[in-house]
């Protein structure tokens, strides 16, 4: 048994065609903006007495969960027709311009908030921006309109040491800065039984620890000057000198110092690159907290979402890209 959904099509009028859904897959990665979903339809082709397949690209798209909420919405941008088999869709979320444009822009010392806001305004994109103050100053030439957003991102993670994220809800993109949101995820055998932990669903688990990317000494530079450098002795002296050099624009030698100690931070450390999959709940995304204890494989703590993939057909399945929090 799996919690039912409901897919809609957003026409003139809304048209529930759950009943010919055969599966979905909603994807989504914390690099990427916005959620990606293939949702194939049984069709009728020479079949009498089957419902006429309704959907067409430039469609509309919306997924309910059981309790209704909105687990997504976007626009229908190609299909698939493979003889008699169902018919394959593929959808994009409001972020889909984004990823698709590119762009001139030219910031004059104005807030990160405030440029993100005049990105989503020439795209005419609802959005909802967090208080980011630091100031950027940048022209942009020739650039895809997602990247841009993201180093806009970049430079405020730099100043201030703080992370932020964006995601599209219905029809608003939202720029969050990064909290650890713990979701309690779990799933359900029958509509007559109680909710069950995901920690009492987990399938397959492969774990990955590296220090290949591993930087225990930052240099930061302006016009071949060296403004700041931040090293972690006790690192080099286990795997040797490992060091990232970045320039900046501004001859600061606080905000250099500022940068190669958030560099440092994010850097200096072993990743461990952890996959599970569980039974599914779609209230888990990416950049949300999953507390996991699954003693055989030792995967216990608290684990970031850093990509996720739903899968649902004669049962939702999740499987989940994890990076370790605590």
């Amino acid at each position: 048994m799996i919690r039912p959904i409901k897919v809609l099509l957003l026409k003139s009028k809304i048209i529930d065609i759950t009943p010919i859904v055969q599966s979905i897959s909603l994807n989504s990665n914390v690099d990427t903006l916005g959620q990606e979903l293939d949702i194939n339809i049984i069709s009728n082709f020479d079949t009498q007495c089957f419902p006429i397949n309704p959907v067409e690209i430039d469609n509309h798209i919306s997924i309910l969960n059981h309790d209704n909420t909105e687990i997504f919405r976007g626009m229908v941008v190609a299909d698939n027709t493979n003889d008699r088999n169902p018919k394959g869709y593929k959808c994009f979320d409001y972020a889909f311009n984004l990823n698709k444009s590119e762009d001139i822009f030219q910031f004059k010392d104005i807030s990160v908030q405030q440029a993100l806001q005049q990105i989503c305004n020439r795209y005419n994109i609802k959005n909802n921006i967090c208080s980011i103050n630091t100031k950027v100053k940048k022209i942009y030439k020739d650039k895809i309109t997602s990247d841009v957003i993201k180093d806009l991102l970049d430079i405020a993670k730099n100043e201030t040491g703080k992370k932020f994220f964006f995601e599209v809800n219905g029809d608003t993109l939202y720029v969050k800065e990064l909290q650890n949101e713990v979701i309690k995820a779990t799933f359900k055998l029958a509509n007559n039984v109680q909710d069950y932990d995901i920690n009492n669903g987990i399938g397959s688990v492969s774990i990955k620890k590296s220090a290949e990317d591993l930087k225990n000494s930052i240099v930061i530079v302006k016009d071949n000057n060296i403004l700041a450098t931040v090293q972690d002795q006790n690192n080099i002296n286990k795997f040797g000198l490992l060091q990232m050099a970045e320039s900046i624009e501004e001859n600061d030698k606080a905000k250099a110092q500022n940068k190669a100690k958030n560099l440092l931070n994010e850097f200096n450390k072993i990743v461990e690159e952890t996959n599970v999959q569980f039974l599914g709940d779609f209230r888990v995304k990416c950049n949300r907290i999953l507390e996991l204890n699954e003693p055989v494989t030792g995967l216990s703590g608290q684990y970031r979402v850093m990509s996720c993939t739903h899968n649902y057909d004669n049962i939702h399945v999740m499987n989940l890209g994890l990076e370790r929090v605590m």
